[in-house]
């Protein structure tokens, strides 16, 4: 705790002057605040508000507090056959290009690139040169925006999806337009964004590829981050807490080798094997390693494993085509075929790993997982989340204006000597 001595002259300047710079930073001023409206003035600042996204493939918010960590971030892992032992969280910034690391595609001479506020030049020209951010990240199913703001140059801006190279052209070569947004839906877990050159000292401006079905306005690339939690044992769904070291193993995978407990179901089109079982939760998302998952609907149409939602029952159904008519048959079917089926449990088992603190960043954040959708509930910057609802960075200071300083001191320490509570020696007094 650092001590300041008070005599009769009250408040000492640099005790104000770091009050100020705290008030302003929080406030997103620049004026001085005197010290009798300093308790007013801290209460204003509140807690920082809470807020939860829940829980989608990708969480992202703008209105994250710098450096502050979040209350719990959770990862849903769906019924997955392989089993999760570890989860990766990834962090990531607006734009998800880093104009500073973009290369020339292979097979070109000569190029060579440079940034300079948020512009990129290519130079070296060679007939159909290419240069790109490759391989950057994405998650299937997820819409992307590109947009820049200028060009010349440039003969097309090329968004490619891949595995891990080029391999799936998604807007035909087109340019992505000048001031106009491209959006897709990720169907690959990689994106590549090209440029193309038409002659020396090719540049675009404001390149960005952001998550969303809409443009916004430009940042530069952070370094993404990644938190990975080890669990301490093997799940086949559930959720996990990463921040706060808690998980729920909600589902188990059981493997058939019999026909012990079943029943026969003999329709015109299928014939069904049937089993109750006694720690299985009734829902529908069971999945089999060797049968599909079908409704209902389609038993006259497809072989497959069926699941009630109103019952904690497995079924497997064949069609007649099959062969699979018998009992008997079912059984040889069971001892040829490796059949595991993943399903949610009546009762899930909680159990506890190492958490880990997750900071959330100024402004805007994402947050997304490999194994499931997440949910984040974090704490906003209070000056931040008012000027997303008020347009007004400024507003919770409308009620009470502060005093401008008139002669570059920091307001009049005559007015507040008496009415403020001082620490020091008894001499000090």
């Amino acid at each position: 705790m650092t001590w300041f001595r008070c005599g009769g002259s009250g408040i000492p300047t640099a005790l104000k002057n770091r009050m100020n710079a705290v008030f302003n930073k929080k406030f997103g001023t620049a004026v001085d605040y005197p010290a009798e409206g300093w308790p007013d003035d801290v209460n204003l600042m509140g807690p920082l508000p809470e807020k939860t996204i829940v829980s989608s493939p990708i969480a992202d918010f703008s209105d994250g507090a710098d450096d502050v960590p979040t209350k719990s971030l959770k990862v849903t892992i769906p019924p997955t056959l392989s089993g999760v032992s570890a989860v990766t969280e990834t962090q990531t910034g607006k734009n998800l290009i880093d104009i500073d690391n973009f290369v020339q595609r292979s097979g070109y001479n000569n190029l060579s690139v440079s940034v300079s506020n948020n512009v990129l030049t290519l130079s070296g020209y060679d007939a159909g040169g290419r240069f790109g951010c490759f391989n950057i990240p994405t998650k299937i199913g997820v819409s992307y925006t590109v947009k820049y703001t200028a060009r010349t140059n440039v003969q097309n801006v090329r968004v490619v999806e891949s595995e891990t190279e080029p391999t799936n052209w998604i807007n035909g070569g087109s340019a992505v337009g000048v001031n106009s947004a491209y959006t897709y839906i990720a169907t690959k877990p990689w994106v590549q964004v090209w440029i193309e050159m038409t002659a020396d000292n090719t540049t675009v401006t404001d390149l960005q590829l952001e998550v969303g079905s809409s443009a916004s306005t430009f940042e530069t690339y952070q370094t993404p981050t990644q938190y990975t939690a080890s669990l301490g044992r093997t799940i086949y769904g559930g959720q996990v807490d990463i921040v706060n070291g808690e998980g729920k193993d909600g589902y188990i995978k059981r493997k058939f080798t019999s026909t012990s407990g079943f029943s026969i179901l003999n329709a015109n089109d299928y014939t069904q094997f049937y089993i109750t079982v006694s720690d299985m939760k009734n829902s529908t998302d069971a999945i089999c390693s060797v049968l599909p998952s079908i409704t209902l609907a389609e038993r006259s149409t497809k072989s497959g494993l069926v699941q009630y939602a109103s019952d904690n029952a497995l079924r497997f159904s064949f069609l007649k085509t099959t062969g699979i008519l018998t009992m008997e048959d079912f059984a040889n079917y069971l001892s040829n075929n490796d059949v595991q089926v993943v399903f949610e449990l009546l009762s899930p088992t909680d159990f506890t790993f190492d958490g880990q603190e997750i900071p959330t960043r100024l402004g805007y954040n994402a947050f997304w997982s490999d194994e499931g959708d997440t949910e984040v509930t974090y704490r906003a910057d209070i000056s931040l989340a008012l000027q997303a609802v008020s347009g007004s960075r400024g507003l919770m200071m409308a009620s009470r204006p502060a005093i401008e300083p008139s002669n570059g001191d920091q307001g009049s320490e005559e007015s507040t000597e008496n009415n403020i509570e001082t620490e020091g020696e008894e001499d000090a007094r």
